[in-house]
């Protein structure tokens, strides 16, 4: 009989699965400023990081995106920023996850239209 995985084990996992999630987010960001995506690396993010991003809970995820995306830009142009990120998502085919996991807690993110 093999033994359960050790504590360690599973938080190390969990801390690896949550990292992974967040290559979705880094590969929209980079995506909008201008980096080519090529489409080996759509297919690699589809299959091996997507799934995952269901690991990150709601806050955690929705803290991610205001450190990565809004809190980089000056608060002007923090809604056209996200705008902007949305609508590179949409054009990079993660609408599945935007729709899910992103847009019903977009007031989490504080935007002022």
């Amino acid at each position: 009989m093999q033994d359960a995985p050790s504590e360690e084990y599973k938080t190390n996992d969990l801390k690896m699965a949550l990292s992974s999630a967040q290559i979705l987010i880094q590969l929209i960001k980079f995506s909008a400023r201008g980096y080519v995506v090529t489409e080996a690396t759509l297919d690699l993010t589809r299959t091996e990081f997507c799934p995952l991003f269901s690991t990150m809970n709601t806050a955690s995820r929705m803290r991610y995106i205001k450190a990565q995306i809004l809190n980089k830009l000056p608060a002007e142009q923090r809604v056209i920023g996200y705008k902007i990120f949305v609508k590179k998502m949409e054009e990079l085919g993660f609408q599945k996850e935007y729709e899910r996991y992103i847009k019903p807690f977009e007031n989490l993110l504080n935007l002022k239209q």
